[in-house]
Order: structure tokens, then sequence, then C-alpha cells
């Protein structure tokens, strides 16, 4: 099974977050046993740096974030992409790309902290808790 890592998730996994850092770990965990595979979009590495790097510091919101490629498949974000972004029903354009991304790497689900930014999603979509 294939796992897209919304943005949120990605955050509460490397700052561990609150009380969002357990089920996120328990995700990633998935995919370090081999039970499913994760992806996520290129562009939320730019956006992970940077909300992580205030929080961590930048050399170590790198190396956590070369860590994550590791176990990730980084799914590029293509001018197709963004065109069906910016014609989609998707209130919130960054959700559409990541949507479109999520699509493009024909994931089993989308994994995320809000569910209703993908209440047009063809795809099933959960957030880490609801998962286990």
């Amino acid at each position: 099974m294939k796992f897209f890592l919304d943005t949120n998730v990605i955050v509460d996994f490397l700052t561990e977050r609150g009380d969002f850092y357990e089920p996120a770990a328990q995700v990633v965990n998935l995919a370090d046993r081999g039970e499913v595979t994760l992806c996520c979009s290129a562009m939320s590495f730019a956006t992970v740096f940077y909300l992580v790097r205030p929080i961590k510091g930048k050399e170590k919101a790198m190396e956590l974030l070369r860590e994550f490629s590791k176990i990730t498949e980084i799914i590029p974000v293509t001018s197709d992409i963004v065109t069906l972004a910016l014609y989609s029903v998707f209130n919130d354009f960054e959700d559409a790309i990541q949507y479109f991304c999520a699509q493009s790497a024909s994931a089993d689900l989308i994994v995320t902290r809000n569910i209703k930014d993908f209440k047009h999603s063809e795809i099933a979509v959960k957030t880490p808790a609801e998962l286990f």
C-alpha cells in the first residue's frame, strides 16, 4: 500500500509536535517495517524545511530531511500538476497540488490532519490517529 503524506504529518513527525507526534511516528514506522510505501510532494520538502528550521535550526532541519528522504518517494510537482490544481475544485491551491501529486503517485491513501481540505478527493483520506 502507498501512503501520501501531507506536509503537516511530516512536520509533526520531524518536530515531535505534541500529541500529533506519536500517530505520525506510527505511520513512519509502518514504512520502516516495509509494510507501506511513503510518498510526498517535492514541494513538501521546501515547506517542511521552512517550518522546521526555526524549531530545530538549519543544520538539524537539513539532517532530518536527508534522513526522511531515504524512506520516502519524492513526487515531482510538474507543470501538469500545477495546471490541474489551478483549475480544480479544491479551495486551497496547496492542497490541490498535494492531491494531484498523490494521484500521480497512484497513492492508495492520503494521510493528513486536515481531512476537510481533501473533501473532493477520490483517494481515501485519513488522519494518522485514524489509522491506529
